[in-house]
């Protein structure tokens, strides 16, 4: 794996995933990205907002299932 690679690539159905809002850390530890891309099948919508779960490599860096953005996530558990 290139550690230095994008942390999400496009897929069929998102475009240009990035540009992050936020970082958040759920009520269960886990780790989820709030961020923009366009849906594919409507660019002239604008941007969309996308949630997806981070994990983490054995050397501590990010990642994303697949580097794509999920088509279906659990969700963040909050309980507050």
């Amino acid at each position: 794996d290139n550690k230095f690679s994008n942390l999400l690539y496009r897929s069929s159905a998102v475009i240009g995933p990035g540009h992050n809002a936020e970082w958040m850390e759920d009520d269960e530890g886990n780790y989820w990205m709030l961020y923009h891309g366009w849906k594919a099948s409507d660019t002239d919508a604008g941007r969309v907002a996308y949630l997806d779960r981070v994990y983490w490599d054995e050397d501590g860096w990010p990642y994303f299932k697949n580097a794509r953005p999920s088509v279906s996530s659990p969700s963040p558990v909050f309980t507050a």
